[in-house]
């Protein structure tokens, strides 16, 4: 309906991310050119996610909390871990995959990705496609970067969260409706996962939901 009141639409600009939300299939059979500024915002993502990991790896809200509140807090080398050489999963790849593989490159680590609409072909060097229970049975870190369709609500249900390594560290910069939120707060609640989440189900997030009140979970 807006298509046929727009006779004379060559170009469209999307400044946020991704253009499902405003782009239709009968946009593309016009011919018409479409931007966004997915590419730009992706990068920054992914820069966010590198500084997810090495926040909760190296306890640093722990120790920043401690010392506010006027501690000196022990050093738990349970707690303690470092970035390289870890096993990393991601749950989808797209453009924020892409950028956050190059700035892990340093540390030496092992990728393994699942998303069934990925060319292998394309993947990053050293990046495996395999499938979702590999993922997430053998990563330490769990990234998701899968787009909120009707196959991705809920895939990270309560069974799917119970695969995951013990201690695991789940990473959500995606959508929050791709993991099952009450199975979450309950695996976090009993000390299975460990969290680091700027999406929700609910945003801006309840001042009274229970994710504000765990430990091991890092809130953006």
């Amino acid at each position: 309906d807006v298509l046929a009141s727009a006779n004379e639409l060559e170009f469209l600009g999307h400044i946020g991310g991704s253009v499902s939300p405003v782009v239709s299939e009968e946009l593309y059979d016009r011919g018409c050119t479409v931007v966004s500024g997915n590419d730009a915002i992706a990068r920054s993502v992914a820069e966010g996610v590198l500084a997810y990991i090495l926040a909760q790896m190296r306890d640093i809200p722990y120790f920043h909390e401690r010392m506010q509140d006027g501690d000196w807090p022990e050093h738990n080398l349970d707690r303690l871990d470092t970035l390289y050489d870890q096993e990393i999963g991601f749950v989808g790849l797209g453009t924020v995959g892409r950028h956050l593989c190059r700035l892990l490159e340093p540390f030496d680590v092992s990728i393994r990705v699942y998303d069934p609409y990925v060319d292998t072909a394309a993947l990053p060097t050293g990046v495996v496609a395999t499938s979702l229970e590999d993922v997430l049975t053998n990563s330490e870190i769990v990234s998701i970067h899968a787009s909120l369709t009707e196959e991705t609500i809920g895939l990270l249900d309560c069974a799917r969260l119970g695969q995951l390594t013990d201690g695991a560290l789940l990473i959500n910069t995606a959508r929050g409706p791709i993991v099952a939120e009450d199975a979450l707060v309950q695996k976090i609640s009993d000390g299975d996962l460990e969290a680091a989440l700027d999406v929700y189900w609910e945003e801006p997030l309840p001042d009274s939901h229970p994710l504000r009140s765990l430990d091991r979970v890092l809130l953006q």
